[in-house]
């Protein structure tokens, strides 16, 4: 993770441009504190925010500079926008800034999720606030609270293995390694490590305490049999051989086998299969982590080796329609609408995708019901597409695909009534609609640095208006 403290400046402009993230749904505002007298509500106005620092800043004509802007910058998705809000709150208390008035947006835009701190370097009692060795603090405060959210994640991930059944120490440690710690036995105690540290210690009575509330749960295996029986008869049960990637593309030990069953089962129940080998051989046997109830399983307990799977071992190799079936498992693919939706939009078979587990829950249609209101207002339908939004028409009802988020949103849920009418009375989105799968693949390998977000974008607008000619 990433923090940088962005220039000075004599106004507070930096408001501006997270407020325009926001109205191009490029931003959202998850924290504001200290406003005083104009509250904290999150509906303000830009004008509000910038008024306030300044008024505020005003008490200390002699600090010419001010605004205070920072972002803080994780790699990927690996932190969500509570998660980057909750460091970014942290950071800026122990930065001296926490009683000042400041605000904290969440950005999505780029590659990198990311935050933007936006405050007065003037403190309540009219002292700037210390900016000594601002950037050296900045990024070791940063580490300070990463190691200890990191191990407050260790022992979340650790409690929540110690409360598998489990029958031998080999499924006790299988656990561990699933969830890429390493393990030492050392003096007649099983370590743990995470990143070559010491994490944890299980002396033998521990561990013997642990493997005593074993009980073998013979209703629920043979509940399971049921179900592994019912989709062999529909799907692919063939071993394929997994390869470590080595760079260009190469390929390098062996280090896993499995099936479209056994991916089918731990996606849609919890099920994990992991098989046992020795160097290039075929498995031997298997285990069986049953993610859903928190209990291992010797293979054997299940079903023979020889009844799960087809003796038939095939390499892994990924067609270009493999690996876009493969990114559409991450869409909210929940009715046989959605498969032809994706089928159409992205030109892949319908057969090659099939319906998932993750389901949108309320907060999130509340969040796009809410941000499409607001976005709306100042934008028509056709702008849409700005956001990476695509209205299609599936079974006379209208949805909307978001190919940014991988989203599909049945349009009456979070559209307003007359924009639902517009596209049921326009001919045109009857032709928009199909001009499936042209520009709208999610960026998976782009990144814009976020200073110049808005040259990109004016890049892409400029793009477009030469083509339109």
């Amino acid at each position: 993770m990433i923090v940088k403290i962005l220039s000075k400046t004599a106004t507070f402009n930096a408001v501006q441009y997270n407020t325009s993230k926001m109205d191009r749904m490029a931003g959202e505002l998850m924290r504001i504190k200290n406003f005083g007298i104009i509250g904290n509500a999150y509906d303000l106005a830009p004008e509000e925010v910038k008024n306030y620092l300044k008024t505020f800043s005003a008490s200390n004509p002699k600090v010419k500079f001010p605004q205070f802007h920072a972002t803080i910058s994780c790699k990927g998705r690996e932190y969500d926008r509570e998660q980057l809000a909750d460091i970014a709150e942290k950071w800026v208390g122990k930065m001296g800034y926490g009683e000042n008035p400041y605000i904290v947006v969440f950005h999505c835009d780029t590659e990198n999720n990311h935050v933007h701190v936006v405050s007065t370097r003037v403190g309540k009692d009219g002292k700037k606030t210390d900016d000594h060795f601002e950037g050296l603090r900045a990024h070791k405060i940063l580490e300070i609270i990463l190691e200890q959210d990191v191990r407050h994640k260790q022992d979340a991930v650790i409690k929540d293995i110690e409360s598998y059944c489990f029958s031998t120490l080999a499924q006790f440690k299988l656990l561990f390694e699933k969830a890429n710690f390493s393990l030492q036995e050392k003096d007649g105690l099983l370590n743990v490590y995470k990143s070559g540290e010491l994490v944890k210690s299980y002396s033998p009575e521990e561990l013997g305490k642990m493997n005593g509330s074993y009980r073998k749960d013979t209703k629920r295996l043979a509940q399971l049999k049921q179900i592994v029986l019912k989709y062999q008869k529909e799907t692919d049960n063939s071993l394929v051989c997994i390869f470590r990637k080595l760079p260009g593309d190469r390929e390098g030990v062996l280090t896993a086998y499995k099936s479209g069953l056994t991916t089918l089962l731990h996606e849609k129940f919890g099920l994990e299969f992991v098989f046992h080998f020795k160097g290039n051989n075929n498995p031997y046997g298997y285990t069986v982590i049953d993610h859903k109830n928190k209990a291992v399983y010797k293979g054997s307990e299940l079903m023979k080796l020889g009844q799960l799977i087809n003796p038939e071992v095939k390499p892994l190799k990924f067609s270009g329609t493999d690996k876009t079936a493969k990114l559409l498992r991450h869409y909210n693919i929940e009715t046989p609408d959605h498969i032809r939706i994706l089928s159409r939009y992205y030109k892949i078979q319908a057969y090659k995708i099939q319906i998932g587990t993750r389901e949108l829950d309320r907060e999130i249609k509340d969040y796009y019901k809410k941000m499409l209101d607001y976005y709306l207002r100042h934008r028509s339908l056709v702008d849409l597409e700005q956001l990476n939004i695509v209205p299609v028409k599936q079974s006379g009802k209208w949805y909307l695909l978001d190919t940014g988020s991988q989203n599909i949103l049945d349009a009456d849920e979070v559209l307003p009534c007359k924009y639902v009418r517009e596209l049921n009375e326009d001919r045109i989105w009857e032709n928009e609609h199909d001009r499936s799968g042209q520009d709208h693949l999610p960026n998976l390998n782009v990144f814009v640095n976020d200073e110049d977000d808005e040259r990109a974008h004016g890049r892409e607008r400029r793009k477009k208006k030469r083509n339109d000619l």
